[in-house]
């Protein structure tokens, strides 16, 4: 396929809010916007307007530490909690039910010490959640829910309770793809939840490169065909890099020094139109925006459009920076 330039408009819109995250910044289907507050996770808020004005959708005990939007049902699922808190709670907001928020279960297991990457996901019509545990020994948790949450698969990855950090990740089919890093030593692990026999499997480690300091670059991206992108920093020279995962082939690859975020998969709608229906990226320190090239798993600039500060989030067809200018 080819690329041209779509450049964004600048809406005149401030927003007075920001995302906690770039990766919960949500948009669904009626083009609302959907984030937890980046002063205080813990409050989930929409926007109706493209973000000239906001509406608190709840207040929760603990902060967000994950959300998906399941387009099919028109719900979004979220988990929240807090380190050093071993009770895990979710919630699902019924989109059509005027953003009715439901309890979605809560359990409470061995104390972990690091909430970050906290994560819930759909494969099929079941929902899971990514959790660590801390107790005499580390793992690194997958939970299903039917009717109440259920242990579905572990991960011992230390002893001495070192917590390992799941972060955010992309489904491809039956699969769950995500990064882990321990606390204490720093290994990065890539980790592989197949639902088809609940099986959770360390596919690659690596002590060369980190996750990246700023938490908008950790993101997973997937090029619908065999090519997981993704942003790590290496450790050679403390810079960010473009890496692809060969789903096929089982290996790394290094493509490029690339200093972007990139859109979570689960964020784009496969269903919309070209170019809405492929993962974006923003330039850390700069206005380019880019898109993921399914062919070759690089990310493609489409819009250099003038921005004072730097961008901070993007969904499908809006950007945000960080003085809340929204395009």
């Amino acid at each position: 396929m080819s690329y041209e330039f779509w450049n964004y408009v600048d809406l005149g819109i401030v927003s007075v809010l920001y995302p906690s995250r770039a990766d919960l910044f949500i948009e669904t289907d009626d083009g609302s916007i959907y984030m937890p507050r980046s002063t205080n996770a813990s409050r989930l808020v929409k926007s109706s307007d493209k973000g000239q004005s906001w509406v608190e959708i709840n207040i929760f005990a603990e902060d967000i530490q994950g959300m998906w939007y399941d387009r099919i049902n028109n719900f979004i699922y979220g988990i929240y909690t807090r380190s050093g808190n071993d009770r895990h709670r979710c919630f699902k907001i019924d989109i059509d039910d005027n953003d009715n928020v439901l309890s979605f279960g809560e359990w409470t297991q061995g104390t972990h010490s690091v909430a970050s990457g906290h994560d819930i996901f759909i494969i099929g019509a079941s929902v899971y959640c990514n959790t660590t545990n801390t107790t005499t020994n580390s793992f690194i948790k997958i939970w299903k829910y039917d009717a109440g949450w259920a242990e579905e698969a572990s991960f011992q990855s230390s002893s001495g309770q070192v917590a390992p950090t799941p972060q955010h990740g992309v489904v491809i089919g039956t699969v769950f793809y995500f990064w882990y890093k321990n606390v204490i030593g720093g290994a990065l692990g890539f980790m592989k939840f197949d639902s088809i026999g609940s099986t959770l499997t360390r596919i690659y480690s690596t002590g060369a490169y980190d996750l990246s300091s700023r938490v908008a670059q950790r993101a997973l991206s997937y090029d619908g065909n065999n090519i997981i992108a993704f942003t790590l920093n290496k450790d050679a020279d403390g810079l960010d890099y473009l890496m692809n995962w060969d789903i096929t082939e089982g290996t790394i690859t290094e493509v490029s020094l690339f200093d972007i975020g990139v859109m979570a998969d689960r964020n784009t709608d496969p269903t919309d139109d070209l170019p809405f229906s492929l993962e974006r990226a923003f330039h850390i320190t700069d206005d380019k925006l880019y898109q993921l090239d399914k062919s070759r798993g690089t990310f493609n600039l489409i819009s250099t459009i003038s921005t004072d500060t730097v961008w901070i989030a993007i969904s499908p067809h809006y950007a945000m920076n960080s003085g809340g200018d929204m395009y």
